[in-house]
């Protein structure tokens, strides 16, 4: 098991058509010191309800690690 600092999340998003056929990639980062200074973490949507209509499935969480790990 490893811990690392960032992620990078691929979706797709209809309403926004600056990406190729509104597909989006973004950078999550949770970083102990961001530039030789404080923490930076991210904000995310975690959808909690997918059968939820809209915004009204999700909570807000803030990104404190990343595990990535390997299953044999």
């Amino acid at each position: 098991i490893s811990v690392v600092h960032s992620a990078v999340a691929m979706f797709y998003a209809p309403s926004d058509p600056s990406g190729v056929n509104g597909m989006q990639c973004k950078i999550i980062r949770s970083t102990p010191s961001w530039r030789h200074g404080p923490a930076h973490r991210d904000c995310v949507f975690v959808n909690l309800a997918s059968t939820t209509a809209g915004m009204h499935g999700m909570s807000i969480a803030r990104v404190l690690l990343f595990l990535t790990f390997d299953h044999d």
